[in-house]
């Protein structure tokens, strides 16, 4: 026998009702700019505090606290909620009004927030889809990273974020820098500070000693001040004499160049001597 079935309309069930549902939600917020570029903000380099809200349970939080301590130690502050089920769309968007309500002369104001939950189904992850968390996000004056899921899951939230992270430890790694990196920056950069330093106080010794002329020794210039500013220019100190000069006169002058570029030296030194220690 054949059988005939007429349609007339076809609607998804299930989860292909939910795709259906976020891709027209998506749209909309998009069409309103919510998700664009203009409105990300900077991650700052080093935060001193770091908010995270995420459920106090579970290898999410650890996760987090685990790859911190291991890149670069700093101060975290949790905000704890459910992130699935009844009730969790409330918490989560009352935690990061939280950090943002805080005084900005408050210690505990984070720098940037941390939104973070486990993997799960696409029915677990809809909370991070809610169109009142995205704008709560939108709002938000503190940077966030959002965290939600596994590198594959992505939700509304992903595309509000200031910046995306495949994973919560992910999330950790992009919050803050590598504390090893920085040290060994920082160590190049002494070492080329110690070396211009010692090849600055060898160029000025050179110069003391060729200050080190005795009177029979001492170049004469006569009157001419372009032969002295000549020489100035090249960086050697030469003395003029006049026929005003006396010899005492000569001894203060030299003594007088000896002393300049001695003190200015010994300050360099001693500079250099504070820093090494």
């Amino acid at each position: 026998s054949k059988y005939q079935i007429i349609i007339d309309n076809i609607e998804p069930a299930g989860l292909g009702a939910l795709m259906a549902l976020l891709e027209k939600r998506k749209k909309a917020l998009a069409d309103e700019g919510l998700f664009s570029k203009e409105f990300k903000k900077n991650i700052p380099f080093l935060p001193n505090v770091i908010g995270v809200v995420t459920s106090p349970s579970g290898s999410v939080i650890r996760d987090i606290i685990h790859r911190i301590n291991d890149r670069f130690p700093t101060n975290l502050i949790l905000f704890s909620v459910k992130v699935q089920g009844e009730g969790s769309l409330n918490q989560i968007c009352e935690g990061i009004n939280f950090f943002n309500n805080l005084s900005s002369d408050n210690k505990n104001k984070p720098n940037v927030i941390i939104l973070a939950r486990g993997g799960g189904s696409l029915e677990d992850l809809m909370v991070f889809n809610e169109e009142y968390l995205v704008r709560t996000i939108h709002k938000s004056k503190i940077p966030i990273i959002s965290a939600i899921g596994h590198e594959t899951d992505v939700t509304l939230c992903d595309f509000v974020s200031d910046l995306r992270a495949p994973t919560p430890s992910a999330a950790a790694e992009l919050a803050v820098p590598d504390r090893s990196q920085i040290l060994e920056r920082i160590s190049d950069k002494f070492l080329g500070l110690e070396k211009f330093i010692i090849n600055f106080l060898k160029e000025k010794f050179n110069i003391l000693k060729i200050l080190e002329i005795d009177k029979k020794n001492s170049i004469m210039l006569g009157d001419s001040e372009t032969d002295a500013n000549t020489a100035k220019s090249a960086g050697i100190h030469f003395i003029l004499i006049n026929d005003g000069y006396t010899e005492k006169n000569l001894e203060d002058i030299h003594h007088d160049h000896l002393i300049e570029d001695f003190e200015v030296v010994k300050d360099i030194a001693s500079n250099y001597l504070k820093i090494k220690e």
